[in-house]
């Protein structure tokens, strides 16, 4: 039996993808784990200098209260995707129960059991291979299981992550940060 010139196309292009696949398998996604605390540390640092948030002040020392103050919060929920050819975080995504004391601008627009999305980062040579979009899948999920229906952000409108969020069914709120006013929180309805 012979196959078409459109048949051999797509069974070319379905090679190529596995190929494109097989070759990306070696990031795995695991949960927050302090085993890859080091290697987060030293990520989170180089990550946030990139544009559009030029933020050049983290040192390891602010970075892990950063981290604990996190893990101190109830709900928390976190995932990281780590090489682990090199055994190194190439992305991470983490969140909590939404402290709404802490966010006071928001009251009116969320319920008191909504859950925050404080960080989500993929490192620059691994971006465009739906990492990002994993590790958020994977938070939801969990998210989902704990009970929460709504999750809330906050992003740059000027950056990617701006996008890459609407594209996930993340509405803007039009609530900019009183601190950042370049951030404007974002607002997704899980059921």
């Amino acid at each position: 039996m012979e196959i078409t010139r459109d048949e051999k196309k797509g069974l070319e292009k379905e090679i190529r993808e596995a190929f494109r696949e097989s070759t990306s398998t070696s990031v795995v996604f695991v949960d927050f784990c302090e085993n890859y605390r080091d290697s987060l540390v030293k990520f989170y640092i180089d990550v946030w200098k990139e544009p559009p948030w030029n933020e050049f002040f983290w040192t390891p020392e602010l970075v892990n209260k950063d981290i604990n103050f996190g893990l101190s919060q109830k709900d928390f929920v976190g995932k990281l995707a780590v090489d682990i050819k090199n055994n190194e975080v190439v992305g991470f995504t983490w969140g909590y129960k939404l402290p709404l004391k802490e966010f006071p601008f928001l009251k009116d627009v969320v319920e008191e059991e909504t859950f925050y999305i404080d960080e989500l980062a993929v490192r620059a040579d691994y971006r465009k291979r739906k990492i990002g979009t994993l590790l958020t899948n994977r938070l939801t999920e969990e998210v989902v299981k704990i009970g929460y229906e709504t999750i809330v952000l906050r992003t740059d409108v000027n950056g990617g992550a701006y996008i890459f969020y609407k594209k996930l069914g993340f509405e803007d709120l039009n609530i900019r940060d009183p601190q950042y006013p370049e951030r404007t929180y974002m607002k997704k309805l899980l059921r």
